[in-house]
């Protein structure tokens, strides 16, 4: 079988089919290693009533040809080209092999395509000098001192095939026992060396010997005349460009080269530092990448960026001019802007969720601006500033508190820095509302200073550079004070320890201008860091604080909402209602500290449980107890797999009257008066047989889809609109969200 060979009849043949034929298909494809296992089928594809039969098949091995591209033949022995030069009679050998016989006429080793002399194995034969050329009587010259010319009064005969050593063909050595030509104390070949102008350079080697200042005055170098041709008192010997006294005329470059604006940056090149790159050495450019930030043209004239590595976002809710508001982040020092919102495309007006927006810096300190070109602020709204990621932590926090004013910056253009370090205030500190002058303000310990402490030395011993400082400042400007407490002075907390100089009492210090108090009734920002060594670590997360001795006579109360308690925790979870107490079904509020003294008997205590799009309003009432069990016979029960907006209140009389709200508070559906932070609580869904709520039918959404946003979303808050049409009736839809490994993030039921 060979492609291209003649095709098999379809005659049946009775007796061994002998010859080259075409296969069904091309042999095209058999390529490659041919060793291996192959297998040979056989079949019969005759019709049903066909009397042939197979007898044997025989399947033979042979040669095939070495070269079988178009139906040619060329079996071993055929000629053929190795491609070797020094080969002749190449042919195929028996494994297809192109080979052929080295020619090497003389046997010198050097074939005869590659020998200039084949015939000549020494390649000078007897009378001749390399490959028949005739050796011819030559005169040689002695080159006494080896500068390649001969002494013309040593000559020596000789013949060109071999040259005589020490002798050259040439007779030109003036000077044939000095290879310098200048021997010490002469000028070339003993003439006696001079210095004529006294300059302490021998005249042999002075370029000028009458001239010892090789240019005398009004002369340019060993008597030149030297002029001022363009007299801008440059003469011209020195003068660079001696026709152009301003060196660069009006259009030209330089001495009347032709000035050009190779980049159409609006600067000539005889004035463009980089005159090939739109732009100057320092001026802003865009490399390209969206990985860096800052591009610019460095000192090399090409435009390079500062990788940028620390994400985090600036989220702002606005209000219902979202137009009039815009925000920048800015280089510290040179102000170069790096990230802005509704600055260059303004934000929509009456947008009721709020814009997260994500930037890219690198690691250093920057300035954070949020403007309100009408100057009254963000009306019920404000910003945070966080690190990127889900739950980022906080870097400026200003929620609802940018009320007035066309800007909130903080004081003085101070700065931000990222990364953010890993110092923080305790949980209990944090966040705080109602702090009260001379209460301290506790930052959680950090290692490294509390490794600095002198165990049970006294304060004169302790370092005065390690401990932390405390930073307080508003967010809208104005106040911004700085305060080290280190392990040397106590701040009156005792007893003394390690940990210590995590205390700073707020304003338990000299009121001045250089250190204000804190003032009253306004939101501060707070963080902290700490200094070991007098190595300051950088700022931590921030936290919010307002001094408002009022409220912190009769404070806001929640529910226990602290990570690190974890058999308390309440917020955000997962209960059961009904059954015996246990932790599965109980909640607890975290109790409040009261600025002045008050009974523990006189405390009480009101849950109140809410579904807003359902007008669910559930008041429990007044306790003793901060822990609430959720299995309560009288009154309305909780509805599983339904999740509840759940604040709690606290009084101080018994429950004559309550710190937030009045005694009979409103509830769904009129306006509600919020009791403090709000968390969600979620029943679980009921157990089959167990009176499990019917959720109703299903809805047909037809064409409808859901829309979610802000969408790309980077995790923080995830709006979701689904909109019906006007025939769908009201009913009850239960809503789960998973995340992609399967566990169930959220759940409710609404209408």
């Amino acid at each position: 079988l060979r492609d291209g060979g003649s095709a098999l009849s379809s005659i049946s043949n009775t007796n061994n089919v002998v010859g080259t034929y075409a296969p069904e298909q091309s042999l095209a494809g058999f390529t490659g290693d041919p060793n291996g296992t192959w297998t040979l089928r056989i079949c019969d594809d005759g019709f049903f009533n066909s009397g042939g039969a197979l007898r044997y098949a025989r399947l033979n091995f042979q040669v095939i040809d070495c070269l079988d591209v178009l139906g040619g033949t060329a079996l071993p022995g055929t000629s053929c080209n190795d491609g070797n030069a020094c080969t002749i009679n190449d042919t195929y050998g028996p494994t297809c092999n192109c080979a052929g016989t080295i020619q090497d006429t003389d046997a010198d080793g050097t074939c005869d395509a590659n020998d200039g002399c084949p015939n000549d194995p020494a390649k000078t034969s007897a009378g001749a000098c390399g490959c028949g050329n005739v050796d011819v009587a030559t005169t040689y010259y002695a080159d006494t001192d080896g500068d390649g010319s001969g002494d013309p009064a040593a000559p020596l005969a000789g013949f060109t095939c071999t040259v005589p050593v020490g002798h050259v063909a040439n007779s030109a050595d003036g000077c044939p026992a000095d290879p310098l030509k200048v021997v010490p104390g002469v000028c070339g070949c003993g003439v006696t060396d001079m210095d004529s102008d006294n300059d302490g350079t021998a005249d042999c080697f002075d370029g000028c010997d009458n001239d010892p200042l090789k240019t005398a005055p009004g002369q340019c170098g060993c008597g030149n005349a030297d002029t001022d041709t363009d007299f801008d008192s440059t003469a011209d010997c020195n003068d660079s460009c001696p026709n152009d006294p301003l060196k660069v005329a009006p259009g030209i470059c330089g001495c009347g080269v032709v000035d050009l604006d190779s980049d159409s940056d609006g600067i000539a090149d005889c004035n463009d530092n980089c005159p090939t790159l739109f732009g100057q050495i320092g001026s802003p450019c865009d490399d390209g990448s969206h990985s860096t930030v800052l591009d610019q043209i460095n000192g090399s004239c090409v435009c390079a960026g500062i990788a940028c590595t620390e994400q985090v976002n600036m989220e702002v809710a606005l209000d219902m001019h979202g137009s009039q508001i815009s925000w920048r982040i800015a280089q510290e020092g040179t102000n170069a802007m790096i990230c802005s919102g509704g600055i260059t495309i303004p934000y929509p007006d009456n947008v009721a969720f709020p814009i997260v927006e994500t930037c890219c810096l690198p690691v250093a300190c920057y300035t954070l601006g949020v403007f309100d070109s009408a100057g009254d602020g963000i009306l019920g709204g404000g910003y945070q500033l966080r690190e990127g990621g889900l739950n980022g932590r906080r870097i400026v926090d200003n929620t609802g508190n940018f009320t007035t004013g066309s800007s909130s910056s903080i004081a003085g253009g101070q700065d931000f820095c990222v990364p953010l370090g890993t110092d923080k205030l305790i949980f209990s500190s944090c966040d705080k509302m109602d702090w009260v002058a001379n209460r301290y303000v506790i930052a959680s310990a950090n290692p490294a200073v509390s490794a600095t402490w002198v165990p049970n030395g006294p304060d004169n011993v302790q370092p005065t550079n390690s401990g932390y400082e405390f930073w307080i400042f508003d967010p809208n400007g104005g106040y911004s004070y700085r305060r080290f407490r280190s392990h040397h002075v106590s701040d009156g907390f005792s007893p003394a320890s390690s940990s210590r100089a995590c205390h700073m009492k707020l304003n338990g210090w000299f009121n001045s201008g250089l250190t204000p108090h804190v003032p009253t009734n306004m939101l501060m920002n707070v963080k902290v860091r700490g200094r070991v060594n007098g190595v300051n670590q950088p700022f931590g997360a921030t936290c919010r604080l307002k001094i408002d001795p009022v409220r912190a006579a009769c404070p806001l109360v929640k529910l226990q909402d602290d990570p690190a308690n974890t058999n308390d925790f309440s917020c955000g979870v997962l209960k059961n209602f009904g059954g015996t107490n246990s932790p599965a079904n109980r909640i607890v509020a975290l109790p409040p500290q009261f600025a002045g003294s008050v009974p523990t008997g006189n405390v009480r205590y009101q849950f109140r449980f809410r579904i807003p799009g359902e007008n669910v309003c559930i008041i429990r009432p007044p306790q003793t107890s901060a822990t609430l069990n959720l299995n309560w016979n009288s009154g309305v029960p909780l509805q599983c797999g339904k999740t509840y907006k759940v604040d709690v209140r606290v009084s101080k009389d018994q429950g004559v009257s309550w710190c937030v709200d009045a005694n009979t508070p409103t509830c769904e559906p009129g306006p509600v008066t919020l009791w403090g932070k709000v968390c969600d609580v979620t029943i679980n869904p009921c157990l089959q047989g167990g009176g499990a709520e019917n959720l109703g039918s299903t809805i047909s959404l037809g064409s409808s889809a859901p829309i979610l946003y802000p969408n790309p979303n980077n995790g923080n808050q995830l709006n979701i609109q689904w909109a019906l049409t006007e025939t769908d009736q009201a009913q009850d839809v239960y809503l789960m969200i998973y995340d992609l490994t399967g566990k169930r993030l959220h759940e409710r039921t609404f209408t």
